[in-house]
């Protein structure tokens, strides 16, 4: 649906070409994306349930068009299946124009409690909006530790300005059931994860650096915190 904000309505557009919850939206700004799917929208990974507790992560993702209210399937796909990742869209620098995808959960659900499994993935991906008619995925830096339900930030100012922070999330190890842990807490750790609570992405080196801080109150997915870049 699209609102419209003089009506206050919502408005029906076409259906999506699969079903997602948790999924990452990422609008083409025209400042910062050129070519024919400038002004256009990127909606990546989720989950589609199918009952209560079945379901599983997508790797697919799909574009909205503004202009004719359609969604079309992206043909490349990601490295992983992933749902609350996050997705950070880069106006300038060496990715320009381009989507970094991280994180997420691959969730895979068999209707029953003690037969989902949840895995945080490490992978990330580069999404380019001008190869080919649908854009395309490749992969880049793994993060330090799989988390799902982060924060992210894209930072403009210092001695890090154009790269990415991502803090929080939580590390689920994808045994049936699985075992879940805040990302840089002390059952993190004691879990054998590395517990990185915060790291940064470089988009020179398209690498993951850990930032050695310790945060006053730890965050994961079911916090419903946020990031605020001032």
């Amino acid at each position: 649906e699209i609102f419209e904000p003089r009506s206050r309505t919502f408005v029906p557009v076409g259906m999506m070409t699969r079903p997602r919850e948790f999924a990452e939206v990422t609008v083409f700004e025209r400042k910062a994306v050129k070519g024919p799917l400038a002004g256009k929208v990127l909606i990546t990974g989720g989950v589609a349930a199918t009952a209560r507790l079945k379901g599983d992560s997508t790797d697919t993702a799909e574009l909205f068009d503004p202009d004719s209210g359609t969604f079309s399937k992206v043909e490349s796909r990601m490295s992983s299946p992933r749902a609350g990742h996050s997705a950070t869209l880069f106006s300038s620098g060496p990715l320009a124009g381009k989507v970094l995808i991280a994180g997420g959960i691959a969730a895979l659900g068999d209707g029953t409690a003690l037969g989902t499994k949840q895995h945080s993935q490490q992978t990330a991906d580069l999404y380019d909006p001008t190869v080919g008619p649908t854009g395309v995925f490749q992969p880049t830096g793994k993060l330090n530790e799989g988390r799902a339900g982060h924060v992210v930030a894209l930072l403009s100012h210092g001695v890090n300005a154009g790269k990415v922070l991502v803090a929080g999330g939580e590390n689920c190890n994808g045994a049936a059931p699985s075992a879940c842990y805040v990302v840089g807490s002390g059952a993190d750790k004691a879990a054998g994860n590395p517990g990185v609570g915060v790291e940064l992405y470089d988009p020179a080196t398209q690498t993951w650096r850990p930032l050695h801080v310790a945060m006053p109150t730890l965050v994961n997915a079911a916090s419903g915190h946020g990031m605020l870049l001032f």
